[in-house]
């Protein structure tokens, strides 16, 4: 079956640090709420990280080496100076759970999806582009790895977990336990899925448990989309992160 993309219903932005209230239903909500908060220190949920930016705002990142962030590209333009922030704005927090956290360190450079001398706007906005990579000042702990060649999404019967600082639970992580790839777009640049992510949950990482205790990175959340009257997580793929990163 053949499946349109269709256009874009919400960009999950930057989150202000100190946003009014949540509304009772958010748009990323998909049906029941389905997302359970993360007490667990312990890794992979010790790879998940809040990158706060100093101008205000915060995405979720995943570390995808000791000293290596993932994150969604648009957590890093300012739309009020339609600028894309210098990476001396950006600091990672790992573990943070009501104020406190285990580790954090500024990031000394990035590189990312769009050209950061162009706007955030026509093809420099482009959703397979919507990836950055951000390198922190010292080894912040154990990465999840990307998905290997054949393994990049889930197959038939296999859930995937999904997890980040949702906008109405910002001090906490949560996360979705079983939730599943929809289909696959853009020759498999990006993947729909049903997880509940919403504001906040940018760059939040897509994973697959196996039954040995392993994880796998399959995508990171960049986007909530409108499926023909449906609403959807768009997720940029472990393919496009693979080229991203080299591997």
């Amino acid at each position: 079956m053949k499946v349109l993309l269709p256009v874009l219903l919400l960009l999950c932005s930057a989150l202000p640090l100190f946003a009014e209230e949540a509304p009772i239903h958010l748009p990323g909500i998909k049906g029941e709420d389905d997302r359970t908060i993360v007490e667990s220190l312990e890794w992979p949920w010790s790879a998940v990280v809040k990158v706060n930016r100093r101008t205000g705002g915060y995405c979720t990142g995943v570390l995808v080496a000791p000293d290596k962030v993932l994150t969604a590209a648009h957590c890093l333009w300012l739309s009020r100076t339609d600028h894309w922030l210098t990476p001396d704005a950006l600091h990672v927090v790992v573990n943070y759970r009501r104020g406190d956290w285990t580790d954090d360190a500024p990031v000394v450079s990035y590189i990312m999806g769009p050209d950061p001398d162009l706007p955030r706007e026509g093809e420099n906005a482009k959703l397979p582009l919507d990836w950055a990579v951000l390198t922190v000042a010292k080894p912040l702990g154990e990465p999840i790895p990307l998905a290997a060649p054949g393994r990049e999404t889930a197959g038939p019967d296999e859930a995937m977990m999904q997890a980040g600082f949702s906008q109405d639970a910002r001090h906490v992580p949560t996360m979705n336990r079983a939730c599943h790839v929809v289909a696959m777009v853009r020759g498999g640049k990006l993947f729909l899925h049903d997880c509940d992510a919403v504001n906040g949950d940018s760059g939040s990482p897509l994973m697959i448990a196996s039954p040995d205790g392993s994880v796998r990175l399959v995508g990171i959340h960049s986007a909530t989309v409108n499926q023909n009257g449906t609403m959807l997580g768009l997720a940029v793929s472990a393919q496009t992160l693979r080229a991203a990163l080299g591997q």
